[in-house]
């Protein structure tokens, strides 16, 4: 994933870079590749899924208000 990330920001140049869905997002943000975190919650539940923040370590959280 890490390499992926930097293949995205090299394309992207100065545009942002997006990654969607909990496992992906995951897999980027547990290691630190992602800076922000914008989150769109619409309220249906699907069934199953996967914690996006599950197991997630308190030095990773900055908050902003």
């Amino acid at each position: 994933m890490e390499s992926a990330i930097k293949k995205a920001k090299a394309a992207a140049g100065a545009n942002y870079v997006g990654v969607a869905g909990a496992s992906a997002s995951r897999q980027c943000l547990y290691p630190g590749l992602i800076d922000e975190i914008h989150l769109h919650v619409v309220p249906v539940l699907l069934g199953d899924g996967i914690r996006l923040f599950d197991q997630l370590n308190d030095h990773l959280v900055e908050s902003r208000s």
